[in-house]
């Protein structure tokens, strides 16, 4: 979607960040839809908005924004705005940058500073990586105040009445980088389990639509053998590069899947990280 030419913030010029364009769709379980969805929603009394600011979680991969962005774009119909989150994050990144030019300062709006002041959708992406600095800048955001501080003035910032914010976290060891008093406020938390072998099916043919069902069955049995973790991303990528192989190299499709697997290392190591957070959870 398209973004305004110009935001303004204590009279101050701002060009807003560009929204983000949603070509996924959601195509698994409808609980975790639904029940983001009714999260998102404005409070029903008339003279009041309440959205709350749910927290989706779940096994890396999995489709956790994936998740946001649908909602986001297709069910609340508004414009999405994303926040890679690292541990190199810093609060100009989720502010305002600005930039010398020859004969003038620019000042560039965060994506989720635009989303703030035009009524979209921020999803703070891997939140789960980032500082206790900037945790304590998003903070009356999520503790009932709704405002930020502006980075011109002491004025408070009050969001826009459609502004929504998703965050999305790691259901592992990670997870508890989070602050507990922050983690405690993004509610509800709504977690995305692992799909059923039929929605496997669907996710993988709606995301390479082009593959036979021959290939599709044979990545999902190869899945469920052990000691193969392979998450829902991983199975897209998979059956991507197999069917590249089939098509352009002429591959036979045990071949193209075991090529494919084998060129993704990671899946090992995913599968000695998996049996290190069981052996320090126990």
């Amino acid at each position: 979607m398209k973004s305004r030419n110009s935001i303004r913030l204590d009279n101050i010029k701002l060009h807003p960040a560009p929204s983000d364009p949603v070509k996924q769709s959601w195509v698994s379980n409808d609980d975790p839809l639904r029940q983001l969805s009714a999260a998102l929603a404005g409070d029903s009394l008339p003279g009041r908005n309440q959205p709350m600011t749910p927290c989706i979680t779940g096994a890396s991969g999995i489709g956790k924004t994936t998740l946001a962005l649908h909602c986001a774009a297709r069910i609340l119909h508004k414009p999405v705005y994303i926040i890679q989150c690292t541990a190199a994050t810093v609060p100009d990144d989720i502010l305002v940058t600005c930039r010398q030019y020859k004969k003038h300062t620019g000042y560039l709006a965060s994506p989720l500073l635009t989303a703030l002041l035009t009524g979209g959708v921020a999803v703070l992406d891997n939140a789960n990586f980032l500082d206790e600095t900037i945790w304590s800048l998003l903070l009356p955001l999520f503790d009932g105040r709704n405002f930020m501080q502006s980075p011109f003035s002491n004025s408070k910032i009050t969001p826009h009445r459609d502004f929504r914010i998703i965050t999305t976290a790691n259901d592992t060891l990670s997870l508890y980088n989070i602050p507990e008093y922050i983690y405690s406020l993004l509610t509800p938390k709504i977690p995305v389990p692992q799909p059923k072998e039929n929605e496997i099916y669907e996710i993988l043919k709606a995301n390479v639509m082009q593959a036979e069902d021959e290939l599709v069955d044979y990545i999902i049995n190869f899945m469920k053998k052990p000691p193969v973790v392979a998450s829902i991303r991983d199975s897209i990528n998979i059956l991507r590069y197999s069917l590249k192989l089939i098509n352009q190299e002429k591959y036979k499709i045990k071949d193209a899947v075991n090529t494919s697997i084998r060129l993704n290392p990671h899946l090992k190591y995913k599968q000695v990280k998996e049996e290190f957070y069981q052996l320090i959870n126990k």
